[in-house]
């Protein structure tokens, strides 16, 4: 496996049809998932080539945490669907990589049992919908808090479920030994505004992978917005959504986000060789990346900014 596209296309070869359709759908017409890889194609670099040195430091920290590179695993359901060992086998690849492991709220894997399988090395979050029950979503923070994770992720963008016409048309049921054990999402600067007056640490810029309402942004193009928004407001700001390449990380970075989520492509690394897979398939964007800064001009996180970006200029018709 060369690049993440590799795994995606051993995934549409060897997963089960209605697997596959589960975790690769958009909602409706899939606009906003299409979006989402196209954008960060809109953007080319300006690089710096006389700056280089011979080795880049790709370190940051979130949330006071140390991370080895700005790269993390975003909260994906059903991860057992995809190997055995589903969301314990991609919170060790994190562990092993430095990086944040994010546990889904609709996992198949309990709390205890993904922070029972891992070294204390890396952080892991705690994704949680916004549950009308508020005892039963308590329960559950304070059960993710008393297993060591470190930060509750709110998706404030599922009133409903969007659309998915493949997951209907498939009829994909769960079987038995996949069950749900643990019972963020922000698109404007209004909302990312109103994050922080309620006291956010971050704002996770996304749209639910396309997943949701479809023809909402692509979380490229509002990221800056949202970034010039927050600047002097001390909150972090992370984005997920098309990244399948270390430039990809990059632009993100370039455009003020400090933290980049990863989501299907983990998917797809679980279904090749399970915890193997998604190390490999993180080592394959370390390097991607450590590529990417280097022939930008860029030896550390700390030089990225939006200098090394310009957007392209759509063509008048």
């Amino acid at each position: 496996m060369l690049c993440l596209k590799d795994f995606e296309e051993y995934a549409k070869n060897t997963m089960d049809r209605k697997t596959y359709a589960f975790y690769s759908q958009g909602a409706e017409r899939e606009v906003t998932l299409r979006e989402n890889l196209r954008a960060f194609t809109r953007y080319t670099f300006v690089p710096r080539w006389l700056r280089s040195k011979e080795e880049r430091d790709l370190s940051t920290t979130v949330l006071g945490e140390k991370l080895s590179m700005p790269i993390g695993i975003a909260p994906m359901a059903y991860q057992r669907l995809a190997h055995p060992e589903g969301e314990v086998a991609a919170a060790r690849a994190a562990a092993d990589a430095g990086v944040i492991y994010t546990l889904s709220t609709v996992a198949s894997s309990s709390i205890q049992e993904v922070a029972a399988s891992r070294p204390n090395t890396s952080p892991l979050w705690m994704q949680l919908y916004v549950f009308k029950n508020r005892m039963g979503a308590l329960k559950i923070i304070r059960r993710a808090e008393e297993n060591g994770f470190k930060a509750i992720v709110l998706t404030v963008d599922t009133p409903v479920t969007g659309l998915q016409l493949k997951l209907w048309r498939n009829g994909l049921q769960l079987p038995p030994h996949i069950r749900q054990e643990n019972l963020n999402r922000i698109l404007s600067v209004e909302d990312a505004l109103e994050a922080v007056k309620y006291g956010a640490s971050a704002v996770w810029v996304s749209n639910h992978g396309g997943r949701q309402l479809d023809c909402s942004p692509n979380t490229l193009d509002v990221l800056p917005d949202i970034a010039s928004a927050l600047a002097g407001t001390g909150c972090e700001i992370y984005v997920d959504g098309g990244v399948r390449w270390g430039s990809d990380v990059l632009k993100a970075l370039a455009l003020g986000a400090r933290c980049v989520f990863v989501g299907r492509p983990i998917l797809y690394g679980l279904n090749h060789s399970g915890q193997d897979g998604v190390r490999s398939l993180l080592e394959i964007l370390r390097s991607e990346l450590d590529r990417a800064m280097h022939l930008a001009g860029c030896n550390s996180i700390g030089e990225i900014g939006p200098h090394l970006l310009q957007k392209r200029q759509l063509a008048k018709i």
